[in-house]
This record gives structure tokens, C-alpha cells and sequence, in this order.
């Protein structure tokens, strides 16, 4: 759905987007693994996640999620240009959270982050970040409200700290055919994007065709301006007994950092 994610319905890895959808899922327990090759042709970077939620009452809902990012390897030389080995980045984050459903159709959430960056500088950098989220959902419609990535700042031991990437979302979206037991189902998600830290702003939107609860399909939109860029993703999954497998693919111009990004994700519901 490129990135409109703050409206959306909840899967297992809302923690990222707003947890506050948790509390309105009709599963009580949702669990998921995923693979991400983002950005080859720019950092290339492999990461591994693993995240869920479950709902422990009526009203509320507990979230986590744990990611790893590996980037290449790159040659490491003393003062002098000599040589001196290998290196490889990474970037860990582990969050925790959970949602409270005010009112039947309104929920709120709050996300702790701990963010661990490793760029082979002086030290590794480390920060605490948090998300807020506020969703409001009725007869089909949803909009939401999030600010993720609020919190401290890296420092690598050299003479600058940097700030997360910190932003609030705007978004909207709309169902059709689930409430009312239909085979044939129909999201519309739309969302805007504005970074706290930096210039530039996303807006994205994005369908999603669902059949029978078994199959689905999902294609989007992300623009970009200000410098940041633009992309299309596309994407398919199944899910039978609780258990779903997911693939989106994001296509871009020619050496925009977002082409080629792909994700696979595997998940278990009930």
C-alpha cells in the first residue's frame, strides 16, 4: 500500500504503523516473521523482523516488534590508507507498546523504542524513540493520527549527534464488504507524511482486493517531494488456517533508492 499505513487494518506488524488497530482486530493473537531487501541499488540493505500483538481484554492490546538491518561489508584503512579489514554496518531496533480502545469506534497507543545504530565510528549509537497513536474507526471508515520516531538522539562519538527520522502521519481509509460478510472485500487507504527532522513530505495511497478472506491483492503509490523519492509497490498474499504469506515489490525510475525493494512476510493469526 506504499506506506499508507496509519488507517489500515491490523496485521502483526502494527506496532510500526499504529498500534492503536490492534484493539479492533477481530484476531486476538497475531504473530509474524519478514525478510526485507530494501534499497539495493542504494544501501542494499537485508532486514529481519519479527513482531505481533494480542489482545488481552476487550479494550485492550499489547504489541512488540524486533528488527535487524545488515548492511554490506566495507574495507576499513588506518590514518595512513592502509588497509586494515572488513566491516559491516547494522541497525537493531526493539519496541513494545500497547493500545486502549477509548470508545467503540476510538483507540489510542503508545510505542517504546529502543534503537541500537553501528556505522564504525568511534562507538556505536544508541537512542530511546516513541510512537503515538490516535485511530478512529465506524461503519467501514478509518483515520488516524501517529507521530513515530520521537525521542533522543544518536551519537557516534564524533562531534555531531543525529535526530531520528521523526514524523507525524495523517491518514485516512475506507472497507467494503467486510461488515457485511461479503467474499469480495475493497481497502482504500490514503496518507500524508510529514518529517519532523529534514525537508520534503510523502503522500501515498493505495486498494486492496481481498477474496474470500484467502487471497488478496494490493497496489500504491508513494510521491514524494521535496527531494525525497517516488515509488509504486504492488503486492500479493494467501492465507489459510491463520496462516498468511505476503509479497510486496516496489518499483521506481532508474536509480531511485527505492527500486527493487522487496518484502516477504509470514504470519500466523487467530
Amino acid at each position: 500500500m506504499a506506506g499508507a499505513t496509519a488507517a489500515q487494518e491490523a496485521s502483526a506488524y502494527s506496532v510500526w504503523s499504529n498500534a492503536a488497530s490492534t484493539v479492533f482486530s477481530d484476531d486476538k493473537f497475531a504473530a509474524g516473521a519478514s525478510y526485507g531487501l530494501l534499497q539495493p541499488s542504494f544501501s542494499d540493505m537485508q532486514q529481519l523482523s519479527l513482531a505481533g500483538y494480542g489482545r488481552i481484554s476487550e479494550r485492550w492490546s499489547v504489541n512488540a516488534g524486533f528488527r535487524y538491518g545488515m548492511y554490506p561489508s566495507v574495507e576499513t584503512a588506518d590514518e595512513s590508507g592502509i588497509y586494515t579489514g572488513s566491516f559491516s554496518p547494522s541497525a537493531m531496533q526493539a519496541s513494545v507498546g500497547a493500545a486502549f480502545m477509548i470508545i467503540p469506534s476510538l483507540a489510542v497507543s503508545a510505542t517504546a523504542a529502543y534503537v541500537r545504530s553501528d556505522i564504525g565510528g568511534p562507538k556505536a549509537a544508541g537512542a530511546v524513540g516513541f510512537d503515538l497513536g490516535l485511530l478512529f474507526r465506524s461503519k467501514g471508515f478509518s483515520a488516524a493520527l501517529t507521530a513515530a520516531n520521537l525521542g533522543t538522539r544518536l551519537d557516534y562519538g564524533g562531534a555531531q549527534s543525529y535526530s531520528l527520522p521523526s514524523r507525524i502521519d495523517l491518514g485516512a481509509g475506507y472497507g467494503i464488504g467486510r461488515a457485511s460478510g461479503s467474499r469480495h472485500t475493497l481497502d482504500i487507504s490514503a496518507q500524508g507524511s510529514l518529517p519532523l527532522a529534514g525537508k520534503g513530505m510523502k503522500v501515498s495511497g493505495g486498494l486492496r482486493y481481498g477474496f474470500d478472506g484467502i487471497f488478496n491483492v494490493a497496489a500504491g503509490y508513494n510521491c514524494g517531494l521535496g527531494g525525497l523519492p517516488s515509488y509504486a509497490t504492488l503486492g500479493a498474499g494467501v492465507r489459510l488456517f491463520g496462516v498468511a504469506l505476503d509479497f510486496a515489490y516496489a518499483a521506481a525510475a532508474a536509480g531511485s533508492p527505492m527500486n527493487g525493494t522487496m518484502v516477504f512476510n509470514l504470519s500466523y493469526a487467530f
